[in-house]
């Protein structure tokens, strides 16, 4: 899936991981954790939420910062200035995928490929 950095920092990473204080350790918040916490928050204790929140963030990808990270080519931007395309990339552990739509570039010299 070729996306923009914006669009990764959205997406889950099955290589994340959170510890739960005192309880486990996983690669993401599961919705009954949340549910959980929302009914605390009712309650008026939103520590827990807050916390679920934050940890639920760190298992968003990390785009280019993560090793893994493949730059895939970019993709004109509608209306958009010459030279101001958005870059794309994907996940390097996810499949493969064929690069449908974007203008292929190496990304060290900049030439078409």
């Amino acid at each position: 899936m070729n996306v923009t950095e914006a669009e990764a920092r959205k997406l889950w990473c099955p290589q994340a991981r959170v510890a739960f204080m005192g309880q486990h350790v996983g690669n993401r918040v599961s919705s009954a954790m949340i549910r959980l916490g929302v009914k605390q928050a009712d309650q008026g204790d939103t520590r827990d939420l807050n916390y679920l929140r934050e940890q639920q963030a760190d298992c968003h990808c990390l785009a280019s910062g993560c090793m893994f990270w493949k730059f895939t080519g970019y993709r004109q931007v509608p209306s958009s200035v010459r030279g101001q395309d958005e870059a794309h990339g994907t996940c390097g552990i996810a499949a493969d995928y064929p690069l449908t739509g974007l203008w292929k570039f190496d990304p060290h010299s900049g030439e078409p490929l």
